[in-house]
């Protein structure tokens, strides 16, 4: 069983090497800005400690987006590639105006490359992924059910990779902030690790057809949401106090995303679930995709 893999053309390598320079150009900046901080206290309740290291990390799931979306003709990872690129810029921005009188240098930087990059990165991707048929039809052949079951197997793993991201930056950023507690930290940490587990199962159970192991991803697929209502219940309780915090609105911003995030995701495995036996998992397993 050999693995089939889209290898991109001339025009798939020069954007994977253009997206790939300017994440580099990101991550080494940002880098510097958390070297800076830690090194000179420039840090007041980690705040912006926490900004900084939650781009790191979109700056690193940006990379494995787009190559996970060039080499597999992941178009919805294209796609999170092109709306991290409108985050990252408009926090390039933020923390521009923001702070002044800290690394003008290295923000300006920032700020130009994130502006340069944005509106290259959404026209190129638009033609990249209006270019995205062979594989699809490489794996799945020429059944128009088998295809479109294969195309919400793709949906379904792709948001799945989201979920994942976007609750290891909720966890950094009320970390870092201290909007959460050491146990509720142990808890949250624990709770990723369930997370990676909860994609294996996930994953296995879409590719494998298998109904037991969908049946433990829906389980498992509520613990997540019930720790978020359980912290919005203690924020609103003690509001006066995460009031004052910058990082408490952003924290109920990603926590309302990661739930309505998860609701999409249970909703894909739901329509994943219901088109087992087409003949995909045998199209699947021939691939080794």
């Amino acid at each position: 069983m050999s693995l089939t893999v889209s290898w991109p053309d001339r025009q798939r390598w020069v954007y994977f090497v253009f997206a790939s320079l300017q994440i580099l150009g990101m991550i080494g900046i940002t880098s510097a800005v958390i070297d800076n901080y830690t090194r000179h206290g420039h840090v007041k309740d980690n705040v912006h400690l926490a900004y900084a290291i939650s781009l790191l990390l979109t700056s690193i799931a940006m990379w494995y987006f787009v190559a996970n979306g060039i080499f597999f003709e992941q178009k919805w990872r294209i796609i999170f590639f092109v709306v991290a690129s409108v985050l990252v810029f408009g926090y390039a921005l933020y923390s521009y105006v923001r702070d002044k009188e800290i690394q003008q240098d290295e923000r300006l930087a920032r700020l130009v490359i994130a502006s340069v990059c944005l509106p290259i990165n959404a026209i190129w991707s638009f033609f990249i992924v209006g270019d995205m048929d062979w594989l699809a039809f490489h794996v799945a052949g020429s059944d128009e059910q088998r295809m479109d079951a294969y195309h919400w197997i793709n949906r379904f793993r792709s948001f799945l990779d989201l979920d994942l991201m976007l609750a290891i930056t909720l966890v950094v950023m009320a970390s870092f902030s201290h909007t959460l507690s050491e146990p509720q930290l142990g808890v949250a940490i624990s709770g990723l690790v369930l997370s990676l587990l909860w994609i294996v199962v996930g994953t296995a159970g879409a590719r494998r057809e298998s109904t037991l192991f969908m049946t433990l991803f829906y389980l498992l697929s509520t613990l997540e949401p019930a720790f978020i209502f359980f912290k919005f219940a203690e924020i609103s309780d003690d509001w006066d106090r995460y009031s004052k915090k910058d990082t408490t609105n952003p924290v109920l911003l990603l926590g309302s995303a990661a739930l309505v995030l998860r609701i999409v995701v249970v909703g894909f495995a739901i329509k994943v679930h219901r088109n087992f036996n087409l003949g995909l998992k045998e199209a699947l397993l021939h691939s080794g995709q």
